[in-house]
């Protein structure tokens, strides 16, 4: 490759070789300017900054925080350069995709700018041939280029890393270690792997001093510290150092694979045996032969290598997290290339250059394929942009509403993408398919195929995997339907929006409540039809949970999240909910409405009811201020009913106005005498129901088969299906899997199924063939039970844990533990971080199936990983010890359990009563039994019958009656004794204990 040509002055002298690396990046921005989830903490930042500026409350990390924080530094510099592009772009009216695109090519050029000064030493050091071919090298490589504009921690770490390349070669080592340490400090914390080996040779090297070196890196790292520390906790609102908290994460926690890409986790070796081989491409194969070619290049590369080697060790890897090896290897690279160019005239190297040549147009080749893989590896993106090309009302007045699910979030959607009035968008998460229906979205843009009152417009396709075949084309990409986008259709949508109109006291469920209620079109045209058919509008208990669709460029200052973590983290419970509250605003901070029932959302969905409760009695005490909806109210209910009983569930009720008693309400009750077996009040309450018209929609029907199917009245359940089909109520998923799961025959269950396959707007769920595998296991079948299994596992999609759940329990009951153990290696690769209820399924199907050996090494397996110590999950041992007679290793588990911290369960102690039963030690059972009573989480404790019965067995043969007495007592001041389920004590006592005569006539009495 000449180096005396015009052309190559040009190059080297006027930045040609910049303007070549630049085209390839800027091209590979246009062309795909949508960003992914990993860059979604940069990316919204710099919309932030640019957008919002200084009003700090409209911040989007202030609401999606993320596992971690992250610096605003890198963040700040590429606003504050595209801040003029930025401006002209919306002074013109662009839509804000422009700005990303400015955005992520200022990025580019701060790269490359690096680079280039790397490149300049290159020249110097290894001449202007190798400085060509590491050009040539690095243009034909798309990873590099493409990451390059990325706003990811390791592309802005990056930048500095090449400056320490630079001023390596250049001699100043002092100054490569500086800007390491910066880079490891602000940027990327990782960036400590490679400042340790190159740290090391140069000392080995004798090229540095160590203790001026050490001055050097201290004062650095000072310096580095305050800056971030200084602007992130501007920036988050609280004292942090970002990269310090990703490094405890991520190093000392080693949980980076619970939240990476689809938990990318791979063997030790797949950064030299598939990242760096497809990153580097004929560069790679180049780089080892020239280590050879040059003694100077061995001392370069090592340093490199062995940070490759020790991030290895990290069971998370991607490509991105080693991209500060790439420069550094296309060196190597280049100098052997330039090496085999220099000898091509010679015999064996004329055809080593014909094979470098070769490679050189295979790794063209490669990087066109996987520049057209990334173009189609951004399905939502695309779909959003189609979305406004073909579906923006021209003489809308109102707002148009678009719910993006988490897929669609996470592949090619920032707020970069959206657009102004009348468009508004949410990302509410956990929005389930069933209530989306129910909620006033315009436009759906999610992955499933089909939803319940919405058409589809148009579905989205991505990119899957590369196929090999013969013939022409030789590689081909195959897309896979990922995305659909959906829009309500008209008759729901106009009910829905008549809905709002008609009623001005909009409920806290609706997004209504946010932003301005639309105006109707034709209100004089659409009242008259639509209100005989509003009755099919869905506004029920299990709809109400939600808090609506939040404006997403205008929502409230988000403070919600840190409320819910001083309610939840109290040291103190009994003093309420209200005592975080009354501090909140003695700090000068008021509460919203909005807020408040966001907290109370949080606290339902971690099943904290008392709590929630709490936060609704404050409320009420200022009606002034918060003006609660029926919505409210029905959420109220619900929670009286769990927390406080019936009876003040019905005095709540009772007590409320008659135009708050709608659907919802009447709902919400009808769910408490459920969950309450109150047969008789729950049937007179859904003939109610019927009577105003309420009962129009499958919720309620459900609601009384499941009461049905824990009464074990089987027959109740046709019942309530043969009066939905007669009334015309299309059952929905639900229906049909409350119906299976009452069949009292294989063939019954099988017509049940072949029903709901031929109903076209019902697709079955693995739920569904998680209860056909229970229903066959009950039955003998298990055969069939795995074959439902193994449809169970099919369609499982994401990270959902609980499928897993389900599936290890029943193997466990099928008592299959090859299957077992492959679905948990599977659960594990999916998902790393598995959860305590994972854990406790699989130690549970071990006990069942007799290998409590194997129950205890996953016991000692879950120990250092786990997320809190779960007493449910030793609970399973001990009762084996205690059933097996070694109540010895039962205490000694205890003993283990306090040690590690743990809270023993009133189940605990109830096993370890047990113990001592079998053991015959009453005064040992008495006091277990005691704690078990008063223990956390005891108001939600039911004493096995069993466990109490052979107490009293014990204390009749050892004529103990203080110890029975004292026992029921217990019982009586808990309220166990209202249950029926405890008569056989109470009867017990009667026939064999005259002495107890008017303790028991007092305990019936209660009953």
């Amino acid at each position: 490759m000449p180096t005396d040509t015009k052309m190559a002055k040009f190059l080297q002298s006027y930045a040609g070789y910049d303007l070549i690396l630049g085209a390839i990046a800027a091209i590979y921005v246009v062309m795909s300017p949508y960003t992914k989830v990993e860059e979604s903490f940069n990316v919204q930042s710099m919309h932030d900054i640019l957008y919002h500026r200084h009003r700090l409350d409209s911040y989007d990390h202030l609401e999606f925080p993320g596992v971690v924080p992250r610096t605003f530094i890198g963040a700040f510099i590429v606003s504050f350069l595209a801040s003029p592009v930025v401006s002209f772009i919306t002074w013109l009216g662009f839509p804000k995709i422009y700005s990303l695109v400015a955005a992520r090519l200022v990025l580019g050029c701060i790269i490359l700018s690096t680079l280039r000064f790397f490149r300049i030493q290159i020249r110097k050091k290894f001449g202007p041939q190798v400085e060509s071919f590491f050009v040539l090298l690095t243009s034909l490589q798309f990873h590099f280029l493409f990451y390059c504009t990325r706003p990811l921690p390791n592309i802005l770490a990056l930048g500095l890393v090449n400056l320490a390349y630079g001023n390596w070669l250049k001699g100043n080592f002092y100054s490569a270690l500086s800007f390491l340490i910066f880079s490891s400090v602000i940027f990327r914390c990782d960036v400590m792997l490679l400042l340790g080996p190159i740290g090391l040779e140069f000392l080995l090297t004798r090229s540095i001093s160590f203790w001026k070196a050490l001055k050097y890196c201290v004062g650095t790292a000072v310096v580095a510290v305050g800056l971030t520390i200084s602007v992130d906790s501007i920036m988050w609102k609280k004292f942090v150092w970002p990269e310090f908290e990703v490094f405890w994460f991520n190093s000392i926690l080693n949980r980076s694979s619970d939240w990476g890409l689809l938990n990318q986790t791979h063997s030790i070796h797949w950064y030299f045996t598939s990242a760096l081989p497809r990153s580097l491409l004929v560069a790679y194969p180049l780089s080892l032969l020239g280590t050879v070619f040059d003694r100077r290049v061995p001392f370069l590369i090592l340093p490199v290598l062995s940070f490759v080697i020790l991030y290895s060790k990290l069971p998370h890897k991607e490509l991105r997290f080693i991209i500060s090896s790439v420069p550094m290897l296309n060196l190597s690279a280049a100098v052997a290339a330039s090496r085999i160019y220099n000898n091509r005239k010679k015999t064996i190297w004329k055809l080593v250059n014909m094979v470098m040549l070769a490679l050189f147009v295979i790794s063209a080749g490669c990087t066109i394929v996987t520049f057209m893989a990334s173009y189609n590896n951004y399905p939502s993106g695309y779909a959003l942009k189609r979305l406004h090309q073909i579906s923006h009302p021209a003489n809308v007045v109102g707002e148009e509403w678009v719910h993006i699910d988490t897929f669609g979030a996470m592949n090619g959607i920032s707020r970069f993408c959206e657009e102004a009035f009348p468009w508004r968008y949410s990302k509410e998460e956990e929005v389930g398919v069933e209530e989306l229906r129910n909620r006033n979205f315009t436009y759906l843009v999610n992955e499933h195929p089909s939803v319940d009152g919405y058409k589809c417009l148009f579905s989205e396709e991505g990119f899957d995997r590369l196929e090999l075949r013969r013939g022409f084309p030789p590689i081909v990409l195959t897309r896979l339907l990922v995305l659909e986008t959906q829009r309500k259709t008209q008759t729901e949508r106009e009910i829905m929006l008549l809905q709002a109109v008609q009623n001005r006291n909009v409920p806290l469920a609706s997004s209504a409540s946010y932003s301005r209620l639309p105006r109707s079109r034709s209100p004089v045209v659409s009242v008259a039809p639509l209100k005989m058919r509003t009755a099919i509008i869905v506004c029920s208990i299990s709809q109400v949970y939600g808090y609506g669709t939040v404006d997403y460029e205008r929502r409230p200052i988000i403070q919600w999240n840190a409320i819910y973590k001083k309610i939840s983290l109290m040291e103190k419970p009994e003093l309420g909910a209200a005592s975080v509250l009354n501090q909140w605003e003695k700090g000068g901070r008021k509460l919203t409405k909005w807020e408040l029932c966001r907290v109370v959302k949080e606290l339902r969905k971690y099943k904290r009811p008392n709590q929630a409760l709490e936060v609704y009695d404050w409320m009420n005490k200022r009606g002034e201020r918060f003006r609660l909806s029926a919505s409210d109210a029905a959420i109220q209910l619900d929670l009286i009913g769990k927390v406080r009983g019936i009876s003040d569930a019905e005095e709540f009720f009772l007590s409320l106005p008659d135009n708050f008693k709608d659907r919802r309400v009447y709902g919400s009750l009808l769910n408490a005498y459920v969950r309450a077996k109150s047969r008789e009040k729950a049937e007179a309450l859904i003939d109610i129901m019927r009577q105003k018209g309420y009962a129009l929609h499958p919720l309620p029907f459900n609601v009384m088969m499941t009461l049905y199917m824990n009464l074990r009245e089987y027959d109740k359940v046709d019942a309530m299906v043969f009066e939905m089909k007669q009334k015309d109520i299309r059952l929905d998923i639900y229906s049909y899997n409350i119906w299976l799961s009452s069949c009292a025959s294989v063939e019954q269950m099988e017509q049940v199924y072949q029903q709901m396959k031929s109903d076209v707007s019902i697709n079955p769920n693995w739920t569904t063939f998680s209860t056909m595998a229970t229903m066959y296991i009950k039955m003998g079948e298990t055969e069939k039970a795995q074959d439902a299994l193994r449809k169970v596992e099919a369609r499982i999609t994401g990270r959902n844990r609980i499928p897993y759940h389900y599936l290890l329990s029943l193997y466990g009951s099928v008592g299959n533990k090859k299957e077992l153990f492959r679905v948990w290696n599977v659960y594990k690769s999916v998902v790393p971080s598995i959860p305590n209820l994972g854990y406790h399924a699989l130690v549970s199907s071990l006990v069942r199936m007799g290998d409590i050996e194997a129950a205890e090494k996953v016991y000692e397996e879950w120990l250092p990983v786990k997320s809190s110590y779960d007493p449910r999950i030793p609970n399973l041992l001990m009762n084996v010890y205690v059933k097996n007679d070694q109540l010895d290793k039962a205490q000694g588990l205890f003993d283990h359990m306090i040690e590690m911290g743990g809270k023993p369960s009133p189940g605990t102690w109830e096993i370890l009563a047990d113990g001592h039963t079998r053991k015959r030690s009453i005064t040992e059972a008495l006091a277990c039994l005691k704690e078990a009573f008063s223990a956390q989480g005891s108001c939600n404790w039911r004493p096995k019958v069993l466990v109490l019965s052979g107490f009293f067995k014990l204390c009749e043969e050892e004529s103990d009656v203080i110890s029975k007495e004292t026992v029921l007592e217990l019982l009586s001041q808990s309220g166990h004794l209202q249950d029926k389920s405890y008569q056989t004590l109470i009867d017990a006592e009667e026939n064999d204990a005259r002495e107890t005569d008017v303790l028991v006539t007092q305990l019936q009495d209660d009953l």
